[in-house]
């Protein structure tokens, strides 16, 4: 998060079926540096608990005061979970968003994710995808590194083997790809590879799976 021009505001995780805020998780908002907001609620919060299952949430914002000239900016928002006494699990990082008609090779650069696999136990990661073709031809949706670069594409690296063939005008499940080994502390996002036909991108996700 960071604020321009003094604006100042608020943010929140929100319950979007109940229209109501996650009690606990909103914050002020007043830096005009880059920060790193960490919220911590229980499982049992209002808006959260056990009568909340399988309700959909999302990042709410809000400008207070100098809103005129100044924004609050929002680049990346994610639900972190601790749960206890599992023996096998999966985790999926979202690493972009919708992109419909792409035409010509472009890195997602909007997008990205820092992943830290040494913090799961015998991690086995993955990358997949969910996409089509616009028309008959062939395409490919590769996952890159950026090294440590929080922005731009300058010194994009393609990691091996995530590279994700797409060959069908119906929307597909693409992947898994082979397990991947990735550089500690990089940054991580698609490139959508198109050749003989516009690429559709749904969404494409980093999977970590770990045991005990």
């Amino acid at each position: 998060m960071v604020t321009s021009a003094s604006a100042t505001g608020y943010l929140a995780l929100q319950n979007a079926d109940a229209s109501a805020i996650v009690t606990g998780t909103e914050t002020i908002i007043n830096n005009s540096a880059m920060q790193l907001l960490q919220i911590p609620f229980t499982g049992q919060a209002p808006n959260f608990d056990d009568t909340n299952e399988g309700q959909k949430y999302r990042v709410t914002m809000k400008c207070q005061t100098n809103c005129t000239g100044g924004q609050l900016h929002l680049y990346k928002a994610g639900l972190w979970v601790k749960l206890q006494d599992l023996s096998k699990a999966e985790v999926q990082y979202r690493l972009s968003l919708g992109h419909n008609g792409l035409s010509t090779d472009t890195p997602l650069v909007e997008q990205r994710t820092s992943i830290d696999s040494s913090l799961f136990l015998n991690p086995i990661l993955r990358f997949f995808a969910v996409g089509k073709l616009n028309s008959l031809g062939g395409a490919n949706i590769e996952l890159q590194t950026a090294s440590t670069n929080d922005f731009g594409s300058t010194g994009l690296q393609p990691i091996v083997p995530a590279n994700l063939a797409v060959a069908s005008e119906t929307k597909s499940y693409l992947g898994p790809s082979a397990p991947l080994t990735l550089p500690a502390n990089d940054r991580f996002l698609p490139l959508a590879l198109p050749s003989l036909s516009p690429l559709d991108i749904t969404t494409t996700i980093l999977s970590i799976e770990f045991t005990e």
